[in-house]
C-alpha cells in the first residue's frame, strides 16, 4: 500500500469505514529519500476515524531502523478493533471469529476453546481472563493479518490500482512496522483503561508513539534523509514518482529467535544497537486454559500460490498462521535471492 491518488483515497476511506467502528484504510510509504521524514515530535495527534491532524511518512530510528509510520498506525488501529471484538465476543461466549485486514480480502478464523474450570470461576475473575486474553490476541492477530498481507502482495495482490504491487512486499520496513504497531496499539489501551473509548485511545496511542520512537532513537528528518540517499543501488533504485524498485527485503518473521528484528543503515548511528520486537505468542492465554487457532482463509489467487508451498502435490488441507507462516516466507526469501535481492531472514 504505498502509492495511490489523494481523491481515491478518501472515496474509499468513506465508502469502506463510513460509520464502521474497523480501520479506516492508510497509505505506506517507500523508505527513500523522496518520502516525508519526520521527527517523533511532529507527527500529530493519531486519529482512529480520521486522517486529520496525522502525518504520516517515515521516522528513521537508530534501534529499529526505518519506521512506516502509516504501517504502524493501521496495525496500532488493527490491535484496537480485534481487541474489541474478541472482548465482546468473549463476553458473550462466543468461540469462533472471522475477520480481515481492512481492504485485504484474505481473511482468517480464530477458534477458542475456553478454560475447562471458566464457568466455576467468579465474574470478576472470568472478565480478567477475558480482558488478558483479549490484548494478547488482539496483537497475535494482527501481527499475521499484516504479515499475509506482505505475502499475498509478492504473489501480485495489488491493494488499490490495478497491476501488481511486488515492489512494497516484505519491504525492509514493514514488517518491523506492522509488528511495532500492534504492540503499541496494545499499550495504548492498557495505558487507556480497560474498554476505552476511540478518544481516549487516539490520547493514548498519540504518546505512547512518540515515546517508543524516542526511546528507539529517532533521528532528526534530515539526517534520515541522508541516510537513505546513502543506500540508494544498494537497498533500492529509482525514485518512487519513476518506477522505485526495492532491492532489500526483510523476511525476518521469528523462526529462529521469536523476534523481528529492525534493517539498520550502515553509520546512520554509528554505536547503534538493534532493538529486536517479540512476535506474538498468546504465552498468557494459553497458560490461563484458551486452546486458539488461527486459520488462514485465502481467496483463490493466494492459494494457488500457497498451497503447493505448504503440501507440496497434494495441494489440500488447512493453513494454520502461526505453522506455516515461517514455511511461505523462507520460500519467499528463496525466491528473493533468486532475483537478486538482499534479504534479511
Amino acid at each position: 500500500m504505498k502509492s495511490i491518488s489523494l481523491t481515491l483515497v478518501l472515496t474509499l476511506t468513506i465508502v469502506l469505514t463510513g460509520c464502521s467502528s474497523k480501520p479506516r484504510p492508510r497509505l505506506g510509504s517507500y523508505a527513500t529519500p523522496d518520502v516525508s521524514f519526520h521527527d517523533a515530535s511532529n507527527l500529530g495527534n493519531h486519529n482512529f476515524n480520521s486522517s486529520l491532524g496525522e502525518a504520516k511518512g517515515m521516522v528513521y530510528t537508530c534501534s529499529g531502523g526505518d519506521i512506516d509510520i502509516a504501517h504502524l498506525r493501521i496495525a496500532a488501529d488493527h490491535a484496537y478493533y480485534l481487541y474489541n471484538l474478541t472482548r465482546d465476543g468473549l463476553a458473550k461466549g462466543k468461540t469462533q471469529y472471522t475477520f480481515n485486514l481492512t481492504i485485504d480480502p484474505t481473511r482468517m478464523r480464530s477458534t477458542i476453546e475456553f478454560p475447562a474450570n471458566f464457568n466455576s470461576l467468579s465474574s470478576e475473575m472470568q472478565q480478567q481472563l477475558i480482558d488478558q486474553a483479549s490484548l494478547e490476541l488482539a496483537q497475535y492477530y494482527t501481527w499475521y493479518l499484516t504479515t499475509w498481507h506482505e505475502i499475498g502482495t509478492w504473489y501480485g495482490r495489488a491493494t488499490f490500482v490495478p497491476g501488481s504491487e511486488f515492489h512494497s512486499a516484505f519491504a525492509w520496513e514493514d514488517s518491523y512496522s506492522n509488528l511495532l504497531g500492534a504492540i503499541l496499539g496494545a499499550r495504548a489501551i492498557e495505558g487507556a483503561g480497560t474498554a476505552p473509548t476511540k478518544s481516549e485511545y487516539n490520547k493514548a496511542m498519540t504518546t505512547v508513539l512518540e515515546a517508543e520512537l524516542t526511546r528507539l532513537g529517532a533521528i532528526p528528518a534530515k539526517q534520515a534523509r541522508a541516510a537513505s540517499e546513502s543506500m540508494r543501488g544498494k537497498w533500492f533504485t529509482g525514485r518512487v514518482s519513476v518506477a522505485v524498485k526495492m532491492l532489500m527485503r526483510n523476511l525476518d518473521v521469528g523462526t529462529n529467535d521469536n523476534c523481528i528484528s529492525p534493517a539498520l543503515i550502515p553509520n546512520a548511528c554509528p554505536t547503534a544497537t538493534p532493538f529486536c520486537l517479540a512476535v506474538p505468542n498468546l504465552a498468557k492465554t494459553r497458560a490461563a486454559g484458551f486452546k486458539v487457532t488461527l486459520e488462514v482463509l485465502p481467496d483463490s489467487l493466494e492459494r494457488s500460490k500457497i498451497m503447493p508451498i505448504i503440501y507440496g502435490k497434494g495441494n489440500k488441507g488447512p493453513i494454520y498462521a502461526e505453522t506455516h507462516l515461517p514455511i511461505i516466507a523462507h520460500r519467499i526469501a528463496d525466491e528473493a535471492r533468486e532475483k537478486g535481492y538482499s534479504v534479511i531472514e
